[in-house]
């Protein structure tokens, strides 16, 4: 029975293809799977701001942008609206902040404390950048009004001309009180490129009805790749170690990071987890291997992740 719910689990997420405080995400914009990869903020900007519309009564408890590719601490916080002006007015709470993963993925932070919003109420998700981060663009979606702040303060805000935004293609998410799972690593993966050894994560909550990245750094880039997915293991082979016993087999390519050192490249799979109490509870497991010329046979390998879904 048990094995029954971990392939139906495993099977869910692939073709929907660290702990994290209590949430479910219950709001998104352009949560469209793909991103402007050519678009980066971070200067002269100091602040972005996208507007949103609350689409019910919500408590939200955590706030996310898809960004990377840049080091240093990120801020994210709910603001009210200047309806008068069409820009933000004020923090309905203090930022919450975090160091920023390399690579690209979806990150953020809780506010000071939960805002509540009502439904159809207009509010900013107000971001502070670091230098030249991914934007938190959609690759293919339409654009919604954003604002944009140069000064280390976000008080005074820049537009397209006096009450008029100007428009991007932004993504965001919302995350209300929720279930929590979380993620554990372990084993350690192979040298390859750059005599880098691949390190694999988890973005987000893994909870269910959530949507979370899977994401491997330091590896070649621009290589061919393969997500393993299944149930823990150790099997040594001339390869290098199987940290997975595979059910399923995601191919992937790897994308490539010039900066923050070192130069490599990265690969990042979304999974989404079906909203079904049924998968609470649920194990599955995670490894990476990577076509990888520079190593030894050919192949490098991440670490395992193991993740139980709350």
């Amino acid at each position: 029975m048990f094995a029954r719910r971990v392939f139906r689990a495993l099977v869910a997420l692939s073709f929907l293809a660290a702990a994290a405080p209590a949430q479910k995400q219950c709001q998104s914009v352009n949560d469209d799977g793909t991103f402007k990869d050519s678009s980066a903020l971070g200067f002269p900007v100091s602040f972005a701001a996208f507007l949103g519309t609350a689409k019910a009564k919500q408590t939200v408890t955590f706030v996310e942008v898809f960004t990377g590719e840049s080091s240093g601490t990120m801020s994210v916080s709910l603001w009210s609206h200047d309806a008068t002006n069409n820009r933000p007015l004020a923090p309905l709470a203090g930022a919450g902040s975090w160091t920023m993963n390399r690579v690209d993925c979806w990150q953020g932070a809780a506010p000071a404390k939960p805002v509540v919003l009502t439904k159809g109420q207009k509010f900013w998700v107000v971001w502070q950048t670091t230098m030249f981060c991914q934007a938190s663009f959609s690759g293919s979606a339409s654009a919604v009004p954003v604002e944009y702040c140069y000064s280390d303060t976000g008080a005074r805000w820049y537009q397209q001309s006096a009450g008029v935004n100007y428009k991007a293609p932004a993504k965001f998410r919302l995350s209300c009180p929720g279930p929590s799972g979380n993620a554990t690593s372990y084993g350690t993966g192979k040298i390859g490129y750059g005599g880098l050894v691949p390190v694999l994560g988890i973005c987000s909550n893994p909870a269910i009805g959530n949507r979370i990245d899977v994401i491997c750094d330091r590896t070649a880039p621009a290589a061919p790749a393969l997500l393993l997915v299944g149930t823990k293991a150790s099997i040594a082979t001339l390869y290098g170690t199987l940290y997975v016993q595979p059910m399923v087999l995601i191919p992937t390519l790897t994308r490539y990071i010039v900066t923050p050192a070192p130069a490599s490249g990265y690969a990042n799979v979304t999974l989404g987890i079906p909203d079904d109490s049924a998968l609470r509870s649920v194990v599955a497991s995670f490894q990476l291997w990577i076509f990888d010329t520079m190593a030894a046979q050919s192949f490098t390998h991440s670490n395992g992740v193991t993740v139980t879904i709350g």
